[in-house]
């Protein structure tokens, strides 16, 4: 199993020790690019940090997908977060976290200077999430792709995404016109 280089795992009903071996895997494999986690749900903060551990140390695990895992746990997410500081892509979606998770993807994103794909879309975003997502922008300027598809953003939150986007020296003005 050395040689696999993808690995999707959808609605296998891992549980806590299905992921622990998921982890101890992680720590035996060199050559995994992509991994994608579907319909497991994560809760267990043990079991999100011995994931955690091994994605971090992985030295070619650079894709992650986190779709529909039951993250709306905040220490569980921010566990798992703490791992994927060298993602250059990461999918944390349908997961329908609250405002608390936005502010802690907010900032891994200050920090993260490796990502290039972000995609957070089903998760219930609302306008104000999304210009704490905003504020963060102007530091991570390695971000290539935002997805925010199907949340809770107006027309008012699409404004003040695009505007950071385009024009990071507004976010004082975007901040001050919000309160």
């Amino acid at each position: 199993m050395n040689s696999l280089i993808n690995l999707t795992l959808t609605r296998n009903g891992l549980g806590s020790e299905g992921f622990i071996q998921l982890s101890h895997f992680l720590n035996g494999n060199t050559r995994l690019q992509k991994l994608a986690i579907l319909q497991n749900v994560i809760d267990d903060l043990s079991v999100a940090s011995s994931l955690s551990n091994a994605f971090k140390n992985h030295a070619t695990l650079k894709k992650l997908v986190l779709c529909n895992c039951g993250l709306n746990n905040i220490s569980i997410l921010g566990e798992l977060l703490k791992g994927c500081i060298r993602m250059d892509a990461l999918g944390i979606t349908k997961n329908d976290f609250v405002s608390e998770g936005v502010a802690l993807i907010a900032n891994f994103l200050r920090s993260n200077k490796t990502l290039g794909l972000l995609q957070l879309y089903g998760n219930k975003i609302t306008d104000d999430d999304a210009l704490v997502l905003a504020s963060v922008l102007k530091y991570n300027t390695n971000l290539q792709q935002l997805n925010l598809s199907h949340n809770d953003i107006t027309e008012e939150g699409q404004k003040t995404l695009l505007k950071a986007a385009f024009d990071p020296t507004t976010m004082e003005s975007i901040v001050e016109s919000r309160r």
